[in-house]
C-alpha cells in the first residue's frame, strides 16, 4: 500500500497501483516536533524551580542558628526569594501555555492550563501571607493621677 504524503494538505484522490484511490492528511508539522523537548524542560523547570527558590526562602529566613528571631533584613530576603518562586511558578506555566497553543497540541494546552490556574492559586494564597502586617495603633496611655501628688498624665 503507498499512501503520498504531503506536508499539512490534505492529498486530493491519489490513483495507486491497483486501483485505489487514498486520502491522506499530514499531522506532524514541522513546529510540533521542535516544541515537543522545550514542552518537557518547562515542566521539568515548573517542577523543580519555584520549590528550591522557596526553600532558599525559608533558608534565608532560617539562618538565625542561635534560636534569635530573623530581623528585618532576613525576613525581607525570605519575602524576596517567596515573591520570585511565584513569579516563576507562574511563568512557566503560561510559557508552556502560549507554545503549545502555538503547535496546536490540545492536550498539552489543558495540562499547561490547570498547571497555570493551580500556580496562580497558591500564589494569590501567599501573596496574602506575605502582605506585611499592619502596625499596631500606638497606646493610649490614660491619665492616672496617684495618691501623694505624683500623676502619670503626659505634660503634668
Amino acid at each position: 500500500m503507498v499512501v503520498v504524503v504531503t506536508m499539512g494538505r490534505v492529498v486530493p484522490r491519489t490513483r495507486v497501483a491497483g486501483g485505489r484511490s487514498y486520502r491522506c492528511r499530514v499531522t506532524v508539522s514541522s513546529r510540533r516536533g521542535r516544541a515537543d523537548p522545550l514542552l518537557v524542560l518547562l515542566a521539568l523547570a515548573w517542577l523543580v524551580a519555584p520549590p528550591l527558590l522557596g526553600f532558599i526562602g525559608a533558608f534565608v529566613k532560617a539562618l538565625a542558628l542561635s534560636g534569635e528571631q530573623p530581623n528585618a533584613y532576613q525576613i525581607a530576603q525570605a519575602h524576596h526569594w517567596w515573591r520570585v518562586a511565584l513569579v516563576v511558578a507562574v511563568s512557566l506555566p503560561a510559557a508552556g501555555l502560549a507554545l503549545a497553543w502555538w503547535v496546536g497540541r490540545r492536550r498539552a494546552v489543558v495540562v499547561c492550563l490547570v498547571a497555570l490556574l493551580a500556580s496562580a492559586g497558591a500564589a494569590a494564597a501567599v501573596l496574602v501571607d506575605l502582605q506585611p502586617a499592619p502596625t499596631p495603633a500606638p497606646k493610649v496611655i490614660p491619665c492616672q493621677a496617684y495618691s501623694g501628688g505624683s500623676n502619670n498624665c503626659p505634660g503634668g
